[in-house]
């Protein structure tokens, strides 16, 4: 038994280790493409106001928020969607389908 629970528990370990790393990867390109995005945008329009405006930006602010969603789903839903409360929504609708099978009316 004590095996088994050592597995289960490895594969969960194992499974947010690589969610966590796919996050890393993540933000590691985001950083790297959008320097070179940057960059390359400030070389091009660097005698005007052009690189300035918000349309240079745009790749960074949206896919920064891609970023933010993702770090959020890997360090920051466990507190608001963790384990306990799926424990704690599992049961609400198994009480919901206990009482739901005790109403009705049989014949």
């Amino acid at each position: 038994m004590k095996e088994e629970y050592n597995d289960d528990s490895y594969k969960r370990a194992k499974k947010r280790v690589e969610s966590i790393k796919g996050f890393y990867w993540h933000f590691a390109i985001y950083l790297l493409v959008n320097t070179f995005i940057l960059i390359k945008k400030y070389f091009q329009d660097s005698t005007t106001d052009e690189f300035w405006r918000w349309e240079s930006f745009i790749v960074l602010i949206l896919w920064g928020v891609g970023v933010v969603v993702h770090a959020f789903c890997i360090f920051g839903f466990e507190y608001i969607f963790g384990k306990e409360w799926e424990q704690k929504k599992i049961r609400q609708f198994m009480d919901e389908d206990a009482e739901d099978y005790r109403n009705k009316d049989y014949i």
